[in-house]
């Protein structure tokens, strides 16, 4: 549907993570919600990930260290974070 199957799957996680964070019978509470929030949160960036790997954009993006806040460029800090998970799959495994 959205050009690959890991897209489509992780498109596809976001309603049900909101049908699923409801408890059955009863009005979702705070904790609820801000549970959903960080599971929907944590799927975005697994989806943004995979678009920018599947697009080639990171080739895109500048490279250069920012002035303003002394931090990695976005390719680094994703690339960073990315290789994380990746390096604990592989130890999970």
């Amino acid at each position: 549907m959205y050009g690959s199957r890991t897209v489509t799957a992780l498109f596809n996680r976001i309603p049900a993570e909101d049908f699923w964070g409801r408890p059955i019978g009863s009005q979702p509470g705070e904790g609820d919600r801000i549970a959903m929030r960080v599971r929907v949160g944590a799927i975005e960036d697994e989806l943004q990930i995979a678009i920018r790997h599947e697009m080639k954009t990171d080739d895109l993006l500048p490279n250069a260290e920012s002035a303003l806040f002394k931090t990695a460029p976005p390719v680094d800090r994703a690339g960073t974070r990315m290789m994380r998970r990746l390096a604990s799959a592989s130890e999970d495994a």
